[in-house]
């Protein structure tokens, strides 16, 4: 969950549909924008979104092969999507104890943070995206 700089909040679904809720007349309103992952279903542990560019960011991975194989998934305005190995070191798969959730932490180098656990350890990740 992420909220969208206008009273509202982008959020996903356990398989990664994407969802925007935001204020309207009576209520709110609820507008499905399709898979945030281009590929359909998976997983997204975190969401994140940057003001300063449009931009929705998640680290997802396959919700079919019980692996941990996490991508970087960037998303503009117009549902354009980019994707990306998520690396852990210098390896694109995770120890298979891993487990990599979202925080909505984002400091003022516009870095983000995704968090989890590796064997009950708490893990944190400090993302740059790219410029």
């Amino acid at each position: 969950m992420s909220p969208d700089g206008e009273n509202g909040w982008y959020f996903t679904t356990g398989k990664g549909r994407l969802y925007r809720e935001r204020p309207g007349p009576d209520g709110f309103l609820l507008d499905d924008l399709g898979w945030m992952h281009p590929a359909g279903p998976r997983y997204p542990s975190a969401l994140f979104r940057d003001d300063r560019r449009g931009l929705l960011y998640a680290v997802a991975m396959p919700n079919h092969n019980g692996g941990r194989e996490f991508d970087w998934v960037v998303r503009d305005a117009n549902g354009r999507t980019t994707v990306t190995p998520f690396p852990f070191g210098g390896s694109r798969e995770f120890p298979s104890n891993t487990v990599l959730y979202g925080s909505m932490t984002r400091d003022q180098a516009g870095r983000f943070y995704v968090v989890g656990t590796r064997s009950y350890k708490p893990v944190v990740l400090q993302v740059t995206p790219a410029p």
